[in-house]
């Protein structure tokens, strides 16, 4: 006998357990809920493929080269994000950093701001902010607010940043003239 959890009903005939939302089904012994988080225990790769989901999203590992995160609402990641397409209807936060390549072979998105460690080699592109803590390494970065690198060595060097209302940040540039 299977029981009803969060965000589930059961129809007026007995006969199906149908979802109040969109989301990833989970069991509890004998109960069924949906929550509108589906959670990765590990990394997104070949073991998961590519994750298009409606909710939010969380990575308790990396992101690896390739492979793509798409959300309807936030991307939260708790390790590194390779050469890798994101996209979120919401905000991207990523514990780690962001390392791409010199190609930008991919591009990273999220409607309301993307936070990072660190971004490098990577193309950026939010209607929000982007906050790094440490540094923006040869990268594409484009911001509908600001782009903010304030935080550790705060520096930017290399590579193209734009932003709609201001670039703050440590270092600007290198002793190379990038």
């Amino acid at each position: 006998q299977i029981t009803t959890g969060k965000n589930t009903y059961v129809t007026d005939d007995g006969m199906f357990l149908k979802s109040q939302i969109d989301g990833q089904l989970l069991q509890k012994g004998k109960s069924l809920s949906v929550e509108a988080i589906l959670n990765i225990p590990g990394n997104v790769d070949y073991a998961t493929g590519n994750i298009d989901f409606l909710g939010s999203v969380v990575v308790k590992g990396n992101v690896v080269s390739g492979f793509s995160v798409k959300a309807g609402e936030d991307i939260y990641v708790e390790g590194l994000v390779e050469d890798c397409e994101l996209n979120a209807n919401g905000s991207i936060i990523v514990n780690n950093g962001i390392l791409g390549n010199e190609e930008f072979l991919h591009t990273i998105y999220a409607k309301e701001g993307i936070k990072a460690q660190f971004i490098q080699h990577m193309k950026i592109k939010t209607d929000g902010s982007v906050e790094v803590n440490k540094h923006i390494l040869h990268s594409t970065v484009e911001a509908g607010n600001k782009v903010i690198v304030t935080a550790g060595t705060g520096k930017i060097i290399g590579g193209e940043i734009k932003a709609q209302k201001g670039i703050e940040c440590n270092i600007a540039g290198g002793p190379f003239e990038t």
